[in-house]
């Protein structure tokens, strides 16, 4: 299986980076570290070459939201998509770009989730990686990747001094340690599966350490890529070509390649003149 570089980026191009080598076959870190800023990530991209790129947004940068439907999704409700979340959102529709997820139900009523995240702040960073020759396989938002608690609870990691949730398939968020009591008091003080050291949690809150799972919060994100299968890169924004990427896996091996191709045809004519001039020989000592 291919490894995985994962870049999760800062809300803005002057924020820290964190990035992580994963390889999903041994299920090992291969190597991790920071970029003081955006204007680094031109020392990724060697290590780009023969790894998937998958980028993580800051969650309080994408909003996930399920939208009920009239009836089961079809092209025609995907067309009128934008006018249906225009009550729902405090921007112009045209600012944003929505991505469409899975269709779902909300009881009985059809539904579908969808993320939305400001249209020229996303550009802006697939402008940023391309400018850097890093070609992007997949984009999430981060939360998205925490493991999905099968009791009601939410999970949660601490990440560059946020805490990041998850509650279900599809509703995610990011909150200052400053931030907690209010956050988790607004979603009813639910019980909390947490992947790195609590200290700064409300009493009134159950917290469950998953001591066990305990990793770097990319390390444990790239485990629940597979398990995850939306991804921001669709629409016009959809990743053309994978040629790049081919050509990183190809390409040391088409050298090697080359190289034998060129050491076999120099060895064969030396063994040719070898032969002509033994053959010369023999015709003048008869």
């Amino acid at each position: 299986m291919t490894e995985i570089l994962l870049i999760r980026t800062g809300q803005n191009e002057q924020e820290l980076l964190n990035w992580l080598i994963y390889s999903p076959q041994e299920q090992e870190i291969i190597a991790s570290g920071e970029l003081p800023n955006a204007e680094h990530l031109s020392e990724l991209s060697e290590r780009a070459l023969t790894r998937e790129v998958v980028v993580l947004l800051p969650s309080d940068q994408v909003q996930l939201k399920t939208v009920a439907l009239p009836t089961k999704w079809n092209r025609k409700l995907e067309q009128a998509l934008p006018y249906m979340l225009e009550e729902d959102i405090a921007c112009d529709v045209d600012e944003l770009f929505i991505a469409v997820a899975q269709p779902t139900m909300l009881g009985e009523q059809h539904a579908i989730r969808v993320a939305m995240t400001d249209r020229e702040w996303f550009e802006q960073w697939l402008a940023l990686f391309a400018e850097h020759n890093l070609s992007v396989y997949r984009i999430l938002p981060d939360a998205l990747l925490l493991p999905l608690a099968d009791d009601g609870a939410v999970t949660a990691i601490e990440l560059n001094s946020q805490w990041l949730f998850k509650q279900g398939q599809w509703h995610i968020g990011a909150v200052e340690s400053s931030w907690l009591n209010g956050y988790l008091t607004a979603m009813g003080n639910p019980d909390i599966k947490h992947f790195s050291p609590a200290s700064q949690f409300p009493e009134s809150v159950n917290l469950q350490a998953q001591t066990s799972e305990y990793d770097l919060p990319l390390a444990l994100f790239a485990k629940q890529l597979d398990g995850v299968k939306f991804n921001l890169r669709q629409g016009m924004y959809q990743l053309k070509k994978q040629s790049s990427l081919w050509w990183g896996y190809w390409k040391g091996a088409a050298i090697i390649a080359s190289i034998a191709l060129v050491s076999t045809i120099t060895i064969k004519a030396i063994e040719l003149h070898q032969l002509n001039t033994q053959l010369e020989v023999a015709k003048a000592q008869v």
